[in-house]
């Protein structure tokens, strides 16, 4: 089987499976994605919804990119989901060697379609129109992507 993920992302034989090997790297790739996913998250949710929506597209990307963080509404939404994709990502990256591009994807996918199906099933009762899953869901996998892509230049796996 060929892995697309580049020597210097690969775990050697010597780094044995071991809970304290890499707790504190474990712990900064999650609080990357808790801090800082649900603001990337707001950020490009402004962007679809002024690039797709009716509104005027300025309005609309400065309104929602201030009024999410401000209001706490970024990590009402968007918190958990960036929590438990850093969970997901930070396990495989620390304890079983680097994520390849194709498992952040299907993770950012995985929480994308348990954030967009939550919205719809849970909290919208009504027609959410670009609140709906679609916008969720690629919401939350853009935003999974961007986070782990500035886990990369700041984390590498020694070799």
């Amino acid at each position: 089987m060929v892995d697309d993920r580049s020597a210097h992302e690969m775990r050697t034989a010597s780094a044995s499976f071991t809970v304290g090997l890499g707790i504190a790297e474990f712990l900064q790739i999650l609080l990357i994605f808790a801090v800082v996913g649900p603001l990337v998250g707001t950020v490009i949710f402004a962007f679809l919804v002024a690039v797709f929506g009716t509104q005027d597209f300025f309005e609309t990307l400065a309104g929602v990119i201030f009024m999410g963080p401000a209001t706490g509404a970024s990590y009402i939404a968007g918190g958990i989901p960036a929590a438990v994709a850093g969970l997901i990502l930070a396990i495989k990256h620390v304890y079983f060697g680097g994520a390849g591009w194709r498992f952040v994807l299907a993770t950012g996918v995985l929480m994308g379609i348990a954030l967009g199906v939550f919205f719809d099933l849970f909290v919208l009762t009504y027609d959410a129109g670009y609140f709906g899953a679609r916008t969720l869901g690629a919401t939350a996998t853009l935003s999974t992507l961007a986070c782990w892509r500035m886990v990369q230049h700041w984390f590498t796996v020694p070799a």
